[in-house]
């Protein structure tokens, strides 16, 4: 006999298994699909949009760290004390540089030396002039190694006019050699400051005693004014008489000696601004910008407050530069 199955007993047989499947879901602890879709979603890295959108999942952005690259000329706590050596290791070595560009048969390599030996030259002269013993040598110093520059620059002049790579090499060594006479002129100024202070002195009283002088030959000895067409005032007049004042004025040795002294001094400061403004001119006209404005970045710029020491370090660490980039060509 066979037993037919009810239709309920149909309808759970064709869906075996359901309660199994619901149990399964429930106890999983899985998401739903949009759930899971948002999930997916929040994963993704944000676009431009949503980080212009202000979107609080993109992390902040890190604080740029800020280096100081530049510092006033009133921080000399930056210019270690590490060159005070007697001056004689510094004499060595540039003598040795010196004799080393003599012997130097490439232009350029023999312009870089001479500058080398002419940094340590005034590093000499810096440390005489701290030494009581021999401070008053040390404006000689200075003044032997001015006349050494400029005769490096007129010998390597007609090189910076090449339009090659060396030519432009040697045009910033000529932008360096520039900037170092106009420091060292205004070193030789400030060395002989005094010195215009008395000129000044000597000549402000030479021109009061010269004043009061020529007023008083003017004036006539009744108290009248002498007439244009007054015969003390023609030539004949004026030739016959053995006291009549001439045009030319009889000026004492000390106050010649104050002129001309007054004179050289000076001209430190006008050669100094001069060299300074070459400089800037050669800079733009050669455009050699960048070239110095990453030296600066590196090294604090160098201005006319600037001491030697720093000075001496600017220039060695351009030359340092002009060398890599001379063995880059090579």
């Amino acid at each position: 006999m066979e037993n037919h199955a009810s239709p309920s007993e149909s309808k759970t047989s064709q869906k075996p298994g359901t309660n199994d499947y619901r149990n399964k879901r429930s106890s999983s602890g899985s998401t739903s699909p949009c759930k899971e879709k948002r999930r997916k979603m929040a994963e993704i890295s944000p676009t431009n949009h949503d980080r212009l959108g202000g979107s609080s999942s993109a992390p902040p952005p890190p604080t740029p760290i800020i280096q100081k690259v530049f510092w006033s000329y009133l921080e000399r706590d930056n210019d270690k004390k590490e060159d005070l050596k007697d001056h004689n290791t510094f004499l060595f070595e540039a003598k040795r540089l010196k004799h080393a560009a003599d012997k130097a048969t490439d232009s350029l390599a023999q312009a870089m030396l001479y500058l080398e030996a002419v940094l340590y030259f005034l590093l000499t002269g810096t440390a005489m002039e701290r030494d009581p013993c021999t401070s008053k040598a040390a404006f000689t110093m200075f003044k032997d190694t001015n006349s050494l520059i400029r005769y490096i620059s007129s010998k390597f002049r007609g090189q910076q006019l090449h339009p090659t790579v060396q030519g432009s090499i040697h045009s910033k060594v000529a932008i360096l050699s520039l900037r170092c006479q106009s420091i060292i002129y205004l070193k030789m100024y400030n060395m002989q400051k005094s010195d215009v202070k008395e000129c000044q002195r000597i000549i402000a009283e030479y021109m009061a005693t010269s004043k009061l002088q020529n007023n008083t030959n003017t004036e006539v000895p009744n108290g009248n004014t002498p007439s244009p067409i007054s015969p003390t005032n023609s030539v004949a007049s004026q030739s016959s008489g053995s006291n009549t004042p001439s045009n030319v004025m009889a000026v004492p040795i000390l106050v010649v000696g104050a002129f001309q002294r007054q004179s050289m001094l000076f001209q430190f400061l006008t050669f100094c601004n001069e060299l300074w403004d070459q400089a800037d001119t050669l800079v733009s006209r050669g455009n050699h910008t960048d070239f110095f404005i990453k030296l600066d970045h590196e090294n604090g710029p160098i201005t006319l407050h600037s001491t030697i020491s720093n000075v001496v370090k600017y220039i060695q660490a351009g030359l340092q530069h002009l060398k890599l980039e001379t063995t880059k060509q090579l």
